[in-house]
């Protein structure tokens, strides 16, 4: 099919007003009113947490929405044709061709079977076969994969994120399509990779394509879009030029976002009396690779006072998650030593419920089918008799801020920044000195981010319990940390005091972790990325 326009257009390729969308179940829509134009060459940015309706909005102006589902416009108009009475047959004609998506999650959206040649592949059907193979090799080098002819003979489980998002990208780069819609694409990514990321999604609107770029997260759109889309609860409440709106918000929820952008510091670490709860000298630890060690670890050493959140910062396979593993005896070090409230731990003298796991995971690590009253319950077997466990559980929930009637519901039930908190009480639930979060905040919407970031500050100030605050976030690290350590394939790069080491870093890896950071700055400053 060949869209002919039936009205006039030069520079607007998609024109919506008032689209509504519903869902069976509910007379209400969940997303009401909504209206813009996307004009050649520009990138409009949708923002809004959770639930705020961007992502069926972005479907809907595909015919992804679902089958069932209600989507009315007074208009919508694509390239210039109407387009609200598509069949699936028309939208499956111009997905790939006319518009290319590229989703949040790669390894999700990949299939787990097929090679990357063969996903790129199938958006190719109009290239003659013989001319396939270099077409491949040449989208793939275009999104910055070194070694096309290894990466396309391999499966997305073979891949880095960074890599997966890259090869999701030149799939969807495959039919030359007019419109890019980019639905979260760097959420979860380490932040260079996230810098590199946004970078090639920004070279691509060069020659006149234009994108729409969907995200929780204004500091990471701020530096790239042309026009700022501010959506909550299926509405739009604001909407401009990215400098007004970021340097002028008129809405209060606009206003609320911006607020929510971590950049304050937490200060001078506490004063210390005694020794610290944990002292870990020289830890290190080796993977067996098809018959070979991979150091992972190597000579690792800290240590974390009470009432201190102690930052681990580094990229994808820096040692983070091993150095957490191995805190919290999931993995006992090859070699070196740890010393926890003045004893050496080992095996043998490791003691349950004296060192607390923040997951990053809280609904996978979960069990489904308890409720947040017997997972909290849990934890608090050690300490806390059964007659007492349900009155502790509403303690532990009054802590966390959250209604006691959340005891009776199931996690399924909960938003995630909820469940994290139950993710947190549980940790709590046995009395630990030492909590180790791990990534607890990357999932989340940037409101509930800084709310949780305020309880596990709350906890370490008024409870005195130590804190190992593992991210790849930079400017989460500096909001709540203390102190930081820099990880880099295995090794410690840089230590002290989170002031200085974010002020006035020694180590060139520190500042390219720095440098890749996105800001809050609207894309005609220099923090802009370059769409030559």
């Amino acid at each position: 099919m060949t869209l002919t326009a039936t009205v006039p257009y030069t520079d607007t390729v998609l024109r919506v007003r008032n689209l509504r969308v519903g869902f069976p179940g509910t007379e209400d829509d969940v997303v009401e009113g909504v209206g813009f134009d996307l004009r050649r060459g520009e990138i409009l940015a949708i923002v809004g947490e959770s639930g705020s309706g961007k992502s069926v909005t972005t479907r809907s102006l595909v015919g992804l929405a679902g089958a069932d589902a209600r989507v009315r416009a007074d208009r919508f108009e694509l390239f210039g044709t109407p387009a609200l009475e598509f069949s699936e047959r028309q939208w499956r004609r111009i997905r790939g061709s006319r518009i290319g998506l590229v989703f949040q999650d790669a390894l999700v959206a990949l299939d787990p079977l097929r090679t990357i040649s063969d996903e790129i592949a199938e958006a190719l059907h109009a290239t003659p076969r013989p001319q396939r193979a270099t077409r491949i090799d040449e989208l793939l080098i275009s999104v910055g994969i070194a070694d096309p002819e290894v990466r396309k003979r391999q499966r997305p489980f073979q891949l880095s994120g960074g890599q997966r998002q890259r090869a999701l990208i030149a799939a969807a780069l495959a039919g030359d399509p007019d419109i890019l819609i980019a639905d979260e694409p760097t959420t979860a990514l380490d932040v260079t990779v996230q810098a590199q990321v946004l970078e090639l999604l920004v070279r691509q609107v060069a020659g006149g394509r234009s994108m729409i770029l969907v995200s929780h997260d204004l500091a990471v759109v701020a530096a790239v879009a042309d026009r700022i889309l501010v959506m909550k609860s299926g509405r739009i409440v604001e909407q401009g030029p990215t400098a007004q709106v970021i340097g002028d918000p008129q809405h209060e929820y606009t206003r609320e976002l911006i607020a929510a952008v971590p950049h304050g510091r937490a200060g001078t670490p506490p004063p210390r009396s005694g020794e610290p709860i944990l002292i870990a000298r020289s830890l290190t630890k080796s993977y067996r690779l098809r018959g070979r060690a991979v150091p992972a670890v190597a000579g690792v050493g800290f240590e974390v006072g009470a009432g201190e959140v102690l930052g681990v910062v580094g990229e994808s396979g820096s040692g983070k998650s091993t150095v957490a593993k191995m805190i919290t005896g999931l993995l006992e070090p090859d070699a070196g030593e740890m010393r926890f409230a003045g004893e050496t731990l080992t095996p043998r003298t490791r003691r349950p419920g004296r060192i607390g796991l923040v997951a990053q995971d809280s609904t996978g690590s979960f069990d489904p089918r308890y409720r947040v009253g017997e997972i909290i319950a849990e934890s608090l077997a050690l300490r806390v008799g059964r007659r007492h466990r349900r009155a502790e559980v509403l303690n532990l929930l009054d802590t966390v801020h959250l209604p006691a009637d959340s005891i009776d519901r199931h996690p399924r039930e909960l938003s995630g920044g909820q469940r994290q908190r139950v993710n947190i009480a549980r940790a709590l639930g046995s009395g630990p000195q030492l909590v180790v979060c791990d990534e607890p905040v990357s999932a989340l919407d940037i409101s509930v981010q800084a709310q949780i970031l305020d309880l596990i500050g709350e906890l370490a100030g008024e409870r005195g319990v130590g804190v190992v605050f593992i991210s790849h976030d930079l400017a989460v690290v500096r909001q709540i940390c203390h102190r930081v350590l820099v990880l880099h394939r295995g090794a410690i790069v840089e230590s002290g005091c989170a002031d200085d080491v974010f002020t006035a870093p020694s180590s060139p890896y520190t500042r390219s972790l720095l440098d890749s950071l996105p800001r809050l700055a609207a894309p005609d400053t220099t923090e802009s990325y370059s769409r030559a």
